[in-house]
């Protein structure tokens, strides 16, 4: 079915289109999350996903899953994104802000422990090298086998699991030296 849905959208079938949209969309927002930390951001990065999807839609290599190529397209325009100086001005000048926001009574703890295990793997991830940070985020993050990640990335075996090894021990490294000395004083 979903053959045929590609196959009619790459001709111009909006309808069709649209049905592949409504069917990624929740996959392609999450995946694109990950990487941003900012539902907004990852709207706008969606919302040039299905643009690029739509327009390359007709050179579309059937033998391979959409899903695969989604993937490939999330994490390309979300390195995009993350390496444009806009975006990083943007993001420096509202962090501040976003620290000062008063967090809502439901769960206060829970959602206070929650949002500072995701900044600190955010921090984190920022400090990784873009290749670092995307197979980091396909492997371990998003539960993706290595052969996924190489179809995603367009790397080879060795690349990816350089890469992995290298975030890992950075993540580890940054993790301790920052947040056990912290652990310890409690």
């Amino acid at each position: 079915m979903e053959k045929e849905l590609i196959d009619s959208a790459s001709k111009g079938d909006r309808h069709a289109f649209r049905h592949l949209v409504d069917t990624h969309q929740r996959f392609v927002l999450l995946t694109a999350r990950r990487f941003v930390y900012d539902m907004d951001d990852a709207a706008d990065i969606a919302q040039e996903v299905f643009l690029k999807l739509w327009n390359n839609l007709p050179g579309y290599n059937i033998n391979m899953k959409l899903t695969t190529w989604l993937y490939k397209i999330v994490v390309n325009q979300c390195l995009d994104t993350l390496k444009s100086k806009t975006y990083r001005q943007r993001k420096a000048s509202t962090s501040i802000d976003m620290h000062l926001e008063t967090p809502s009574m439901l769960n206060a703890e829970q959602q206070m422990e929650d949002r500072e295990f995701a900044d600190i793997v955010h921090a984190l991830c920022k400090q990784l090298t873009p290749k670092q940070q995307a197979v980091f985020i396909l492997r371990d993050v998003e539960g993706l086998s290595v052969e996924e990640v190489m179809a995603i990335l367009s790397m080879n075996a060795g690349n990816i699991k350089s890469n992995l090894y290298h975030a890992r021990k950075q993540m580890h490294e940054w993790l301790k030296l920052h947040y056990e000395p912290k652990i310890q004083a409690t």
